[in-house]
Order: C-alpha cells, then structure tokens, then sequence
C-alpha cells in the first residue's frame, strides 16, 4: 500500500479535530453530508480506487473513521475531558448525552 492514505490521514483529521471545537456540532446535516462526500472522494482518489468499490469497505480496509462517528467520539471525549477538569464550575456545566450527528 502506498504511503498516501497515511499522508491524507495526516492532513484531514487534524483539521476535522480543530475546527470541530467551535462548529462541527452546530453544521447542518447537508454540510456534514458534503463533507462526508469530500473526504470519500479524497480517500477513493489517494488509494486509486475503482467506482464499484464500495466507501464501507475503503473505510474498513484503511481502518479510518466515517466523518459522524469520528465527530461524535471527539465530541464525547471533549466532555469526558471537562467532566474531570479541576475547576468545579466546569464540572457542573458538563451533562453530555452523546446523539447522533
């Protein structure tokens, strides 16, 4: 396998994990529905896929995330991370219930 998925890895999650913090969680299901579009493109370009493969199975192979899941999960462990904060103020605004994106 060639060292692109790796690179791609490299240049995508780190701007999903980012710029999630102020406004993945207020997108609209469109938007995260074109972004989702984008990086299954991106993914089927960098390791040369052909069309009747299918994006479930370039995810498994590559052992990458789908864009939802990924969100939730940061999501989830930014308010696991606020819950344990030392300031008590925090502690008492953090009731989180994951949901689905």
């Amino acid at each position: 396998m060639s060292p692109l998925p790796e690179l791609s890895r490299e240049l995508c999650k780190p701007i999903f994990i980012m710029g999630k913090k102020k406004s993945w969680g207020y997108a609209a299901d469109c938007h995260l529905n074109r972004l989702q579009a984008t990086e299954n493109k991106l993914l089927r370009m960098a390791i040369h896929a052909p069309w009747f493969v299918r994006n479930s199975q370039i995810y498994r192979d590559l052992e990458w995330e789908p864009l939802r899941k990924f969100l939730t999960k940061k999501a989830a462990e930014d308010f696991e991370k606020a819950g344990r904060h030392s300031n008590e103020e925090l502690r008492n605004l953090v009731n989180y219930t994951p949901e689905d994106l």
